[in-house]
C-alpha cells in the first residue's frame, strides 16, 4: 500500500483522469509512487488543448515534451517544477509564457518554435542558464537584442524567419557552438562571425547569400557549414584552414 498524502493522491487522480480522457496510455500502469518520481513526461502529439495545473506535484520532472498539440497556455504551476532542464513546446498555439518562468533556474533547453505569440515573449530572457533555444517559425525581421544577454547559449535556432542581418552583438554569445539561420533573408556573412570561436555548426541554407567570404575561414572549430549560394566552388577556397571541417553543402 502506497503511503501518499490524501491531497497529493487526489491531485494524482486528476492527472490519471487527464491521461485517460486524452487517450494517453503510456502512463496508465504507473503506480502513484512511480508517477511522482517520473523524470520525463512525454505528452507530444496527443491533441491536447491544455496541461493540467496539477502537474506541479511532479517535482522530479526534468524533461517535459508537449510538442505538436493545440495548447494555448502553459499553466503558472509549471514554475514549481524547479528541476526542469528541457521543455519542448513547439508546434502549439501558445500566445504567452508563464510570467514566473524565470523560477526555472535549471532550465537549459527550450523549444517554442512555431507557436502564435503576437509579440516575442520577454520572459525567455530571464532564463540566464539557457544553453539551447529554438525560436524558429516566427516572422522576425531581426534577431531580438535581448537574446544576446543569454551568454550561456550553446545552440541558437532562428530558422524560418525574415531576418536580413547578423548583428555585431552576436559576438556576445561566446559559448555558441551551433547556429541555425536557415530560410531567412541574409545576404552576407559579417566579419563579426569570426568572433564566435567555439562555433562547430553554422547553417545558412536557403538565404540570399551573395558570397561566402574569408571570415568563415577564421572559424577554426567549425565542423559543419551548410549554405545555399551560387558561389559554392569559390567558397571552398575559404575552407582551406578549417582543419576540423567535415561537412559543407
Amino acid at each position: 500500500m502506497e503511503n501518499i498524502d490524501k491531497k497529493i493522491e487526489d491531485q494524482l487522480n486528476n492527472i490519471y483522469d487527464f491521461f485517460k480522457n486524452n487517450n494517453i496510455n503510456k502512463y496508465s500502469n504507473y503506480s502513484r509512487k512511480k508517477l511522482l518520481n517520473i523524470k520525463k513526461l512525454d505528452l507530444s502529439s496527443s491533441k491536447l488543448t491544455y496541461i493540467p495545473k496539477e502537474i506541479y506535484i511532479l517535482t522530479n520532472l526534468e524533461i517535459l515534451d508537449i510538442c505538436n498539440n493545440k495548447i494555448e497556455e502553459i499553466p503558472d504551476s509549471i514554475c514549481s517544477l524547479v528541476n526542469l532542464k528541457y521543455i519542448d513546446a513547439s508546434f502549439n498555439k501558445l500566445k504567452k509564457l508563464p510570467k514566473k518562468i524565470s523560477l526555472l533556474q535549471n532550465l537549459e533547453e527550450i523549444d517554442i518554435s512555431n507557436n502564435m505569440f503576437k509579440t516575442f515573449p520577454k520572459e525567455i530572457y530571464e532564463l540566464k542558464e539557457l544553453k539551447s533555444i529554438n525560436i524558429s517559425g516566427y516572422y522576425l525581421n531581426e534577431i531580438p537584442k535581448e537574446i544576446f544577454s543569454l551568454t550561456n547559449l550553446e545552440k541558437l535556432d532562428l530558422s524560418n524567419n525574415k531576418i536580413a542581418n547578423i548583428p555585431n552583438e552576436i559576438s556576445k554569445l561566446q559559448n555558441l557552438e551551433k547556429l541555425y539561420l536557415n530560410n531567412n533573408n541574409i545576404n552576407k556573412i559579417p566579419k563579426i562571425i569570426e568572433k564566435l570561436s567555439k562555433l562547430k555548426i553554422l547553417s545558412l541554407k536557403n538565404n540570399n547569400l551573395e558570397d561566402i567570404n574569408e571570415y568563415i575561414g577564421k572559424l577554426k572549430n567549425l565542423e559543419e557549414f551548410y549554405f545555399s549560394s551560387k558561389y559554392t566552388i569559390k567558397a571552398a577556397d575559404n575552407f582551406y584552414y578549417l582543419e576540423n571541417l567535415k561537412n559543407y553543402i
